[in-house]
């Protein structure tokens, strides 16, 4: 009926535009289309049914909403009023609901398959930064085979020494190890396992010189040593260098294998905490009456949420049994669409007509407060199917803990909704959360008198602030550095730089003299001090060769030991005939009886001639001995 008087009205009012076809429906440049009605309606997203009839409709049409059921839906956007959203249009990603989503990287544990190894690195751990990027501070080249920065060797690579000898000790034939994380060790060497520290071994045994995992860049646990002399750091920890160690729950994305269904939620994405437990606040069980995970709400819990908030005016938000939000209570007067507590809005009467409000026939229209207009009704209103009594009074609850009334009229028809009055602040079990600290988290819950209890401890921390540096010493007298990240987790130490040649306290022997030894100590600068006396000496060096005199004119030799002790005497050797200075006598040295003559011993221990012969007879001549004693001419005889 409604639409025969719209035809009349256009018959008699000459401001009236009758369409014939779509191409007839234009208004400055904007598209329209030709209504059943016979006028034109153009694009409108703040109409339910995204349109609205044009101002040359008749009275009664001109610049209202269609209703939906005669509308359509297709706008560019969101359609305001009716919490509905375009379905090509993706949530916004959420960076900390542990889903990697959209532009992000990653987001917690959800790294998207991303390793070390597919950044170009070679190995090490990726861990994901606050703002869902990749952080790669743990990645390392090594394990490529090639000295990089920071390296000692790498694989069969080694960047200086090769050689237990080249760094003092061992041998030139014992050969140097590489740990997999790229630090030489020395478990080739013999000097290695004897239970003392000898530069650049950095532990021996049980004895690590004092070190702690602190030392070495962990925050915790205890040190070791391994077989090759170097410092064993399984037994350490440090939450968030993204490898789950000693008593943490978890680390960056190491979880442990653990998820939300496993620590009993029905769903979510199960998170790791900055301090290494685990973080349960995207896991979800709806019904638990706490909004987490995925939800929107959960039961009476709508998190904070309104009817504003999802693009009505007014109305009660709930919350449907799936824990999605439900705004059929929501209301946007002038949209088009009768919604929420509206009797009817614009042409949309919600089904209504003046009988069913008591009346005796007529025809109804809306107000623009969206109550009934019952001016074109018949009757008092107030007979059998009226919806109230006059004077009634009505109230409910609105808004945030707050009521609103509506009075029932004269007409036995329910006036307007007054102004929602009384509320607080916040929407009653609502859990609202700030960041506190380094990266912690705190919330505060919303009471049900819908204000703000205080707020909770500050939870979920990390171990540093980002942007912190730390230095500390290591190696000899070096010092490193670390600075903290995004996550308030610390970033793997720097190289030690800086460093002298000995460790601080350490002590070196070395051979000297005969079989001797001295001593020098690495001093507070890890400088090595002057070698000190050298003690424990033998009496002669090894090899060395002592000759003396004996017998006549002989020698004989000695030689010193690898003691330094003398060996024995050899024999004597090269000995003359006679002693230096002694005296031969030789008598009867006349050629005629008597006589005696006498020679020396000279320096080289050989005789020397005989002098001449004294006394006795010796004939001369002419004269021959002719008997002991007597000379005479030859022939004669003896006397």
């Amino acid at each position: 009926m409604w639409m025969s008087l719209l035809f009349m009205t256009a018959c008699t009012n000459p401001g009236v535009f009758t369409c014939l076809d779509d191409g007839s429906c234009a208004n400055g440049g904007q598209s329209g289309r030709c209504e059943p009605t016979g006028y034109c309606s153009f694009p409108d997203a703040s109409c339910a049914s995204g349109r609205r009839y044009g101002d040359l409709a008749p009275t009664g049409l001109a610049d209202l909403c269609l209703p939906p059921t005669t509308g359509d839906t297709d706008t560019d956007g969101p359609i305001s009023g009716t919490g509905d959203t375009d379905g090509d249009v993706p949530e916004p990603a959420v960076c900390g609901d542990g889903v990697r989503e959209q532009e992000e990287e990653c987001d917690s544990a959800d790294l998207d398959g991303s390793t070390c190894e597919s950044e170009g690195f070679a190995g090490g751990t990726v861990r994901c930064n606050a703002d869902c990027t990749l952080d790669v501070s743990l990645c390392t080249q090594c394990g490529n085979g090639s000295i990089d920065p920071g390296e000692g060797c790498d694989g069969n690579a080694f960047a200086d020494a090769e050689t237990c000898a080249d760094v003092g000790l061992g041998e030139p034939t014992e050969a140097l190890g590489c740990t997999d994380d790229c630090r030489i060790e020395f478990s080739g060497c013999s000097a290695c396992g004897d239970g003392m520290i000898t530069p650049p071994e950095s532990c021996d045994g049980d004895d690590v010189g004092g070190q702690t995992c602190a030392d070495v860049g962990f925050e915790g646990g205890t040190l070791g040593c391994e077989k090759g002399c170097v410092v064993d750091t399984s037994g350490c920890s440090a939450c968030g260098n993204g490898v789950r160690e000693g008593d943490e729950a978890c680390d960056s994305a190491d979880l442990a294998g653990q998820s939300c269904a496993s620590l009993d939620f029905e769903d979510g994405a199960l998170v790791c905490g900055n301090d290494c437990s685990f973080d349960t606040s995207n896991c979800a069980t709806c019904g638990d009456g706490i909004v987490s995970g995925g939800e929107a709400c959960d039961g009476t819990n709508l998190g904070g949420q309104t009817c504003a908030d999802e693009g009505f005016a007014e109305g009660e938000l709930a919350c449907a049994s799936d824990c999605t939000l439900d705004a059929s209570g929501c209301s946007t007067c002038g949209n088009g669409a009768q919604e929420g507590a509206e009797a009817c809005d614009q042409l949309d009467l919600g089904g209504g007509n003046c009988d069913a409000l008591g009346f005796d026939g007529g025809t109804l229209a809306c107000a623009k407060d969206c109550t009934y207009d019952i001016e074109g009704c018949v009757g008092s209103g107030c007979g059998a199917g009226a919806p109230c009594a006059a004077g009634e009074v009505e109230d409910e609850a609105c808004g945030l803990c707050g009521t609103r009334t509506r009075t029932c009229t004269p007409d036995c028809v329910w006036g307007a909704w007054s102004t929602c009055t009384g509320e607080g602040t916040c929407s009653a079990g609502a859990v609202d959360e700030e960041g506190c600290g380094d990266c912690g988290t705190r919330t505060r819950t919303c009471s049900a008198s819908c204000e703000w209890n205080a707020w909770g401890t500050c939870t979920g921390q990390g171990v540093c602030s980002p942007g912190d540096d730390q230095d500390q010493g290591c190696g000899n007298c070096g010092s490193q550095s670390r600075s903290c990240n995004a996550s308030c987790g610390w970033n793997a130490w720097g190289t030690c730089t800086g460093q002298g040649e000995c460790a601080a306290g350490s002590s070196q022997d070395q051979d000297c003299g005969n079989c001797g030894t001295q001593t020098r100590t690495c001093d507070a600068g890890c400088g090595w001090g002057a070698w000190g006396t050298c003690t424990g000496q033998g009496a002669c060096a090894p090899g060395e060769v002592e000759e003396e005199d004996c017998g006549n004119c002989g020698t004989r030799t000695r030689t010193c030991n690898g003691s330094c002790g003398w060996g024995a005497w050899s024999s004597c050797t090269g000995e003359g005939v006679c002693d230096p200075g002694a005296t031969e006598t030789q008598n009867n040295c006349a050629n005629c009886g008597g006589g005696m003559r006498t020679r020396t011993c000279s320096l080289s221990c050989q005789w020397g001639a005989y002098g001449p012969c004294e006394g006795g007879t010796q004939c001369s001549g002419g004269s021959v001995c002719i008997c002991i004693g007597f000379c005479g001419p030859p022939g004669s005889g003896c006397p």
